[in-house]
């Protein structure tokens, strides 16, 4: 099993994402936090992760508005 990091996280437009890094298969990843869906996103740099990070928080949203529901759906 491989090194999993969870020392900080990643925030865009009001979206929290998680961040881990697997030291197997050396890459980042994370999912975005406080939703009921499940929405992930990786990188092999931390440049990349973040890229990644902002077009999923985009395509969520985005997802979410031609459903017709909001953005935010509170998982607890």
């Amino acid at each position: 099993m491989g090194l999993k990091c969870n020392n900080d996280q990643l925030q865009y437009k009001d979206f929290i994402g998680s961040v881990n890094f697997s030291a197997n298969d050396q890459i980042y990843y994370g999912k975005i936090e406080g939703i009921s869906d499940l929405v992930t996103f990786e990188g092999n740099t931390v440049q990349t992760l973040t890229q990644d990070f902002h077009q999923a928080v985009e395509d969520y949203i985005k997802d979410c508005q031609d459903l017709g529901r909001p953005d935010f759906i509170s998982v607890g």
